[in-house]
């Protein structure tokens, strides 16, 4: 099971991404994809991370991170920074069709172990 934090809607979720067909526009990060992979790579030893990472996010009508879980995680050193990380990070909200913020899931690779 994964580490969670701060949320208790997602204990019994699995590591599915997730598709809201209702969205108009789906969340998205506020900086580069390539930006934030630099990023999360200068906190971590790379050489220590045995898999690759990945994570779920509830984020709020804002944007904001409402909670965090490790779906596929590594070392509990590497996990809290993840934790820190995740929760540290802005979106642009998910809207209806309405152009209404709303409340969304979002579920991601953030880092890639290649053998």
């Amino acid at each position: 099971m994964g580490q969670i934090i701060n949320c208790d809607s997602l204990n019994n979720s699995d590591p599915q991404p997730i598709y809201c067909h209702w969205y108009h526009k789906l969340p998205e990060t506020k900086k580069d994809t390539l930006e934030i992979v630099n990023e999360f790579k200068q906190l971590i030893d790379t050489n220590l991370v045995e898999k690759s990472i990945y994570v779920k996010l509830n984020l709020d009508s804002l944007g904001n991170v409402q909670c965090v879980k490790i779906l596929q995680g590594n070392d509990n050193i590497t996990d809290t920074i993840t934790l820190d990380y995740c929760m540290n990070m802005k979106f642009y909200p998910a809207e209806t069709k309405g152009e209404k913020k709303v409340e969304s899931q979002i579920a991601f690779e953030l880092f890639r172990k290649v053998n």
